[in-house]
């Protein structure tokens, strides 16, 4: 990671245009019966990575909600790895958080131990870049063909029909620019996705289920 103090256009206090927050995502912590966990909150036009802590009273095993007090200190800015600008969505799947960006027609991904082991290096009054070591990352890029992807989720053992068996799936929307084309949701089996738009086709699967 290198980090640059805050200051200028680069203070996430500062407005400019196209600075809408695109993409949300939760992060579980490593034991969450101790710890809530995190979110991380993704800046459309320079692909910034803002992370909240949620800090609260709270106990997994409680079932009053009343006593939950629930609230997210910031902890830091990252830039998030590939394009630095048109982040559209960012999801968590199989210990990966994954990045799908807009123009660029491309999605990255980031270990979620990388995520973990990054905290510690934040600071409210930095941004830092992050990048995964070649030692921990296991799915290279994505490149898309297609405009227009605002969103993305993958589901394990979905049924889509009464009686089948459960099918592993990705959905992706999208939202085609102006006169373009049509907004869609469009659904694929993780092997085709993943054989059609990963440079490591089928091989490029995570194989940990964990999140």
């Amino acid at each position: 990671m290198n980090d640059v103090q805050l200051g200028g256009l680069d203070d996430p206090q500062v407005q400019q245009k196209n600075q809408g927050l695109e993409s949300l995502v939760y992060i579980p912590a490593v034991n969450p019966h101790e710890h809530p966990g995190f979110i991380i909150v993704g800046r459309q036009q320079d692909a910034r990575l803002f992370v909240f802590n949620i800090t609260s009273k709270w106990t997994a095993d409680s079932n009053d909600e009343s006593q939950d007090n629930l609230e997210m200190k910031f902890m830091g800015t990252t830039y998030a790895p590939g394009p630095s600008k048109d982040l559209s969505a960012i999801t968590l799947w199989r210990s990966h958080i994954w990045l799908l960006y807009d123009k660029p027609k491309q999605m990255h991904s980031v270990q979620q131990t990388d995520f973990y082991n990054s905290l510690n290096l934040l600071d409210p009054a930095k941004v830092v870049s992050f990048e995964s070591t070649a030692q921990t990352k296991t799915v290279e890029p994505f490149s898309f063909k297609t405009r227009g992807q605002e969103g993305i989720a993958f589901a394990d053992n979905i049924r889509l029909e009464t009686g089948q068996s459960g099918s592993n799936l990705v959905f992706i929307a999208v939202d085609a620019p102006h006169k373009t084309g049509q907004k869609d949701l469009l659904m694929f089996s993780l092997d085709s996705f993943f054989g059609c738009f990963s440079s490591q086709g089928v091989s490029g699967i995570p194989l940990s289920t964990s999140a």
